[in-house]
């Protein structure tokens, strides 16, 4: 917890307490189809949240008709709406390895799991990512994540169990940072997402421009010995499915080019499947592109 609750934490985080609880008593599927719907509602009436998505894809896409824009902006909150609720009902979300197909080769993957060598699967906030942990841990050794702490005391006492509900969890303090290195130091295993802005980062492309991206991952990486694989989670037609591809290990031993290849990667992906990335994300901060605030 970062800070003493204070009465507006309580009024912030109400929605977020009260909407999992009032939509319990339905099936899994019908509270993430339903609490999905009202979060992308509000995605989209909220100026300052509808603005931040169609900012980014007027960057992405500044040739795109407003139609298609609207179209799109409307599957893109829709998607994470229900990633949303599948992430605050994680401890059931899980156990439902029933919606989750593997593919790819993980030949590497149960290599190193039998030399003991650390692995990171590295990802984007796209899809549901927290299919990776729920399918892979498993399978072979509980998969470790890396998250911000909340600034808010009672919506990180939601959000955080939620998040271990998959596997270990170390914020982003120094404290944090370095029990990663010991876990990955111990042969242990690691799904990190690698898609936001990073102050201290360097600016390399993302999605044909320049966004500040981190470096730290990729040197502890280099450090470590890990081996490093990118994959994607992406979500089937039927909206529940989610297809978690494995991808071939990465080789270079350069952090620099490691990050690049890593967001050439997500880039990729995000290119297939635009609806099902979080477009929220200040990706590229201080770029305001032509067209923006439009949809």
């Amino acid at each position: 917890m970062t800070e003493r609750a204070k009465f507006r934490h309580y009024i912030e985080a109400l929605p977020v307490w009260l909407l999992p609880k009032l939509l319990r008593p339905l099936p899994f599927r019908a509270r993430v189809r339903v609490g999905g719907a009202l979060i992308s509602g509000m995605l989209r009436i909220v100026p300052s949240l509808r603005r931040r998505i169609t900012n980014n894809l007027a960057l992405i896409y500044p040739a795109m008709p407003l139609r298609e824009r609207r179209r799109l902006l409307h599957a893109i909150t829709r998607n994470i709406g229900w990633g949303f609720f599948e992430l605050i009902y994680n401890h059931q979300y899980t156990h439902r390895t029933h919606e989750m197909q593997l593919s790819g080769d993980i030949a590497p993957v149960e290599k190193a799991h039998a030399e003991n060598q650390p692995v990171l699967f590295i990802s984007a906030h796209f899809g549901q990512w927290e299919a990776a942990r729920a399918l892979l841990g498993p399978r072979f050794k509980p998969l470790a994540g890396l998250y911000h702490p909340a600034t808010n005391p009672i919506f990180a006492k939601i959000y955080d169990p939620a998040l271990a509900a998959s596997g270990p969890m170390f914020p982003t303090t120094m404290r944090g940072l370095a029990d990663l290195s010991k876990h990955l130091r111990g042969g242990g295993f690691t799904a990190l997402l690698l898609d936001q802005y990073a102050e201290d980062g360097m600016p390399l492309p993302f999605l044909g421009h320049d966004a500040m991206t981190g470096l730290s991952m990729a040197r502890l990486a280099v450090k470590t010995k890990a081996l490093i694989i990118p994959l994607s989670c992406v979500r089937q037609a039927d909206g529940k499915t989610i297809k978690v591809v494995v991808s071939t290990p990465l080789t270079s031993t350069d952090p620099v080019q490691i990050a690049r290849e890593l967001n050439d990667f997500m880039s990729a992906e995000i290119l297939k499947h635009p609806e099902q990335w979080y477009w929220l994300h200040r990706r590229w901060k201080n770029v305001r592109p032509q067209g923006a605030d439009k949809a």
